[in-house]
């Protein structure tokens, strides 16, 4: 019973959260996603489980829908008309091909730290983006790198 208790509690204070953002961005329940965004989620990641979405004020997409792939959380991205635009997953620096890795070890920010990376698959392609710090600078990017190695800079 207070395992209980407190899972409800941790719930209710996370809705709290959520609600009370300052960001303007409408919060959407699973219920609450058009039908077209669900049927192409089950689609695409059966058996994901959808934890949210957000209509946010992007130039890029409009609606982003946070998903759980068996252990994989997932950021998919929407249209105005409901489209797919992209799906971005953080994913560790272990989980990245080779031949990207030895793209970056080859490119100029080949000895900056990895902070994060993100894997995106959109229609037209998909890509590897990394975040980096220059411990020797203090300065940080992004670089882009697609599965074949090539640099978008």
């Amino acid at each position: 019973m207070k395992k209980f208790a407190i899972g409800l509690l941790a719930f209710f204070a996370a809705g709290a959260m959520w609600a009370c953002s300052d960001d303007h961005d409408e919060h959407l329940l699973p219920r609450q996603l058009p039908q077209a965004v669900t049927e192409f989620i089950a689609q695409q990641y059966p058996g994901a489980r959808i934890v949210g979405g957000e209509r946010e004020r992007n130039p890029f997409y409009s609606l982003e829908v946070e998903i759980v792939d068996g252990t994989t959380v997932r950021e998919v991205r929407f249209d105005t008309a409901d489209q797919w635009v992209e799906t971005k997953t953080e994913i560790r620096s272990s989980d990245v091909p080779a031949v990207v890795l030895d793209a970056l070890r080859a490119s100029q920010y080949g000895t900056w730290r990895i902070d994060e990376v993100d894997h995106y698959a959109s229609p037209a392609r998909e890509w590897y983006r990394f975040e980096l710090d220059n411990p020797a600078s203090d300065r940080d990017t992004e670089i882009d790198i697609l599965p074949d190695g090539t640099l978008l800079i």
